[in-house]
């Protein structure tokens, strides 16, 4: 039986943050190649074994299936001699690197998808009304980055553990939430909280995590009160919100927070 040809594929451009991996894990599985793919500080890299025409059809298929914001600049190709040892193909876990140099684009925040927006104002969903609501084509990105490349590990997101559905959905292919590294929601993910900036800055209310709330105690704007905003407003307190905790520490005028 003939040795598979085995090549490995370096990637350079916009392509972390933007669900890049997942499609090439889709594409290559489709196929029948095996192998992996890695985010690393350059790029991506893609290691793929399998028949030459199945390759060249990885190839074809990759570039024209990217969705904005994706975006590849080079391909840089090399052969290897030794055949992959995987049988199947695989996101590999990102090690992390001390190393800048060539340190690829750094990902954009990216405003709520429609997608999202619908799940957001659909009572019957497990995210309604969720206001850090993300999938892998949007959500949070520079702004929760600490550092390089682009994974939950690295990110203000890492002491938020997934909980087992959100988990499920992070290790399902069929999912938009695929290997999505900002994934959270109610039970597991950041938790939103209103304070005043009079009264010695007392807590003004603190919500559970955001679902339907009494009248009485809701507060009297909120960055998801209605739909006309919700492709905006949500949005705009990212930053904020998923800052590290360090960020959010008392300062001499806040000495009465309690």
């Amino acid at each position: 039986m003939p040795i598979q040809p085995h090549c490995k594929l370096d990637i350079r451009g916009y392509i972390q943050g933007v669900g890049f991996r997942p499609r090439v894990y889709q594409i290559a599985r489709s196929l029948g190649l095996s192998g992996y793919v890695e985010n690393t500080t350059e790029g991506v890299t893609i290691q793929l074994s399998g028949p030459e025409g199945d390759i060249d059809l990885f190839f074809q298929k990759l570039k024209t299936s990217l969705t904005a914001p994706a975006r590849i600049d080079e391909i840089i190709r090399s052969e290897m001699s030794e055949p992959s040892l995987l049988s199947d193909f695989i996101i590999k876990d990102t090690i992390a690197t001390q190393s800048l140099a060539n340190i690829t684009e750094i990902p954009q925040d990216q405003a709520i998808c429609p997608s999202c927006v619908k799940e957001l104002f659909d009572p019957d969903n497990r995210r309604f009304r969720y206001p850090f609501i993300t999938c892998t084509q949007c959500g949070p990105r520079y702004s929760i980055i600490e550092s390089m490349p682009f994974e939950r590990a690295f990110t203000s997101m890492s002491p938020f553990t997934q909980c087992k559905t959100c988990l499920e959905e992070y290790r399902d292919p069929a999912q938009r939430r695929f290997h999505s590294q900002t994934n959270a929601c109610h039970e597991c993910g950041p938790k939103l909280l209103l304070v005043s900036d009079t009264n010695n800055a007392n807590f003004l209310h603190k919500s559970r995590p955001l679902g339907p709330m009494p009248s009485s105690s809701a507060p009297t704007a909120h960055p998801c009160a209605d739909a006309a905003t919700a492709s905006v407003r949500p949005f705009q307190a990212f930053t904020a919100r998923f800052a590290p905790m360090s960020l959010l520490q008392k300062t001499p005028a806040q000495s009465n927070l309690r």
